[in-house]
């Protein structure tokens, strides 16, 4: 999928209006993370799990969020 295609999937199915083709290319190349709400979002978009789009989770939160469950 192209960028735009993932940041229209991710407005239209999860309400992240601000996301835009400039973000999701600057999380493919590393130069900005998303956060808990984007990375579950981009998931959504992609069709996979989070954990799937994350490294090792190091943090309570990060195990929190690859395992789909609520961050609080």
């Amino acid at each position: 999928m192209a960028p735009g295609h993932v940041a229209y999937g991710m407005r239209a199915s999860f309400g992240t209006l601000h996301i835009t083709p400039e973000h999701v290319i600057a999380w493919e190349r590393g130069t900005h993370v998303p956060d808990a709400g984007e990375l579950t979002a981009l998931a959504g978009a992609l069709w996979c799990q989070p954990s799937e789009l994350m490294g090792h989770p190091g943090t309570l939160l990060e195990h929190r969020i690859a395992r789909g469950i609520s961050a609080e």
